[in-house]
């Protein structure tokens, strides 16, 4: 079993945007041991049209979208960003006291997300970890 398991979300509480640093979850979507590891990990964002999106994959818009309640901590539909990946080494998340490992999502729920990755999003050189992490 790795350090650190695909579909484990996670909160940054130090995580950048526009204005500045913002608490921000995200969910890993490749496994790592080794703390020089790279982990891909993409954002999670309220979304509050649900008439533009469905729940599950929206892959036309890169999102993956979650109901309530779907993940413990979720009160409100909240889309998984699949447009941008952030990579993180895994000792920023295991050692950094900003960032604060969650929960880990279903087995079954990873590999929705995982299928509805556009990896042309992702780094070449990170497409074979995401796919060795769903065998």
């Amino acid at each position: 079993m790795p350090l650190f398991e695909a579909g484990t979300t996670f909160l940054d509480h130090r995580a950048v945007n526009i204005q500045g640093e913002k608490a921000k979850y995200f969910i890993g979507m490749n496994n790592a041991d080794d703390e020089d590891d790279v982990i891909v990990a993409f954002v999670f964002n309220t979304e509050h049209r649900m008439d533009l999106y469905h729940p599950g994959c929206n892959k036309e818009k890169q999102k993956f979208v979650l109901q309530p309640k779907e993940i413990s901590y979720l009160t409100a539909h909240t889309s998984i960003m699949l447009s941008v990946p952030e990579y993180y080494h895994l000792k920023e998340i295991i050692n950094y006291k900003s960032i604060k490992i969650l929960d880990k999502v279903s087995e079954i729920l990873s590999r929705q997300i995982k299928n509805c990755l556009d990896l042309k999003n992702v780094a070449a050189k990170y497409h074979q970890i995401i796919k060795d992490s769903f065998k």
